[in-house]
């Protein structure tokens, strides 16, 4: 039998692989290069979206979306809709409930617990789970190649990373972050939130990570808002249906919420 400091340490090593894991995600928070606001006017386009069905144990399933948009609504207005986290059931799609309590403030820091449902066509399932959303300040260290957030590990670089994140990392590599160069206003034009699952309480997931980076532009001399939605799932059971609705829904899913954020906002503002 293992002696308990034998155990102690097989238990630590085993939290700093699982820790390590956990920490490899790049969140794009700036606008991506080449982003014509113009043609993205209430219309929310790919960056990116692929679905991977052979994923690194224990997901089955993964799939990974970055998308942008210009919406003719300030950005302060696009920042009150996002943040409201407790209103998302109320004008978010799939979301049947929703409730962020404030765990810190430098940076703000939310725990927030969200409950979702889909229900299409063949393919139904929910799922519930806990984030860890946080509200960085912005910064310089913001616009690098692929903006990554400090003290989070580049995914595509080791053999955890899904063939989703290593075809996404791919299309960053061509097209980086410019941040305030193309086009944000320099003094209060940006806001950025990223969330990271912690725990999955049904176990359906393996992990959710994500983002939503906006920059306030002019057009025509009227502030828009361009928004950027990243999005990453990875799935724990091999549920019937499920990769054909990633294939053929997905993006247009995220679209869908990207559009139901907007209107929010549009209605917030009569």
């Amino acid at each position: 039998m293992r002696s308990a400091p034998y155990r102690l340490l097989v238990a630590v090593l085993l939290a700093s692989v699982c820790a390590s894991a956990a920490a490899a995600v790049d969140y794009p928070l700036a606008v991506a290069r080449g982003a014509d606001f113009a043609a993205l006017l209430r219309n929310p386009t790919e960056i990116h979206f692929s679905v991977d069905t052979s994923p690194p144990a224990p997901a089955t399933t993964a799939s990974i979306g970055d998308l942008h948009a210009v919406y003719p609504v300030p950005l302060d207005i696009m920042r009150q809709v996002i943040t409201d986290y407790n209103a998302y059931p109320e004008f978010a799609p799939r979301v049947t409930n929703s409730q962020a309590v404030r765990i810190g403030d430098d940076p703000p820091t939310w725990r927030h617990h969200l409950t979702l449902s889909f229900q299409v066509l063949f393919f139904g399932s929910g799922y519930d789970y806990y984030l860890t959303v946080v509200e960085p300040p912005l910064g310089a260290h913001n616009y690098g190649p692929r903006s990554a957030v400090p003290g989070s590990a580049v995914p595509g670089s080791g053999p955890e990373t899904s063939a989703a994140e290593r075809r996404w990392v791919e299309a960053q590599s061509g097209n980086p972050g410019s941040g305030p160069a193309a086009g944000c206003r320099a003094q209060g034009g940006e806001f950025a939130m990223y969330y990271r699952m912690d725990r999955s309480l049904d176990g359906q997931l393996v992990d959710v990570a994500g983002s939503w980076y906006l920059c306030a532009v002019e057009i025509d001399g009227v502030e828009h808002t361009y928004a950027r939605y990243f999005n990453s799932i990875s799935f724990a059971r091999d549920q019937f249906g499920l990769r054909v609705a990633l294939r053929n829904l997905g993006a247009r899913d995220m679209k869908s919420a990207m559009d139901a954020f907007y209107h929010e906002a549009e209605r917030r503002m009569q």
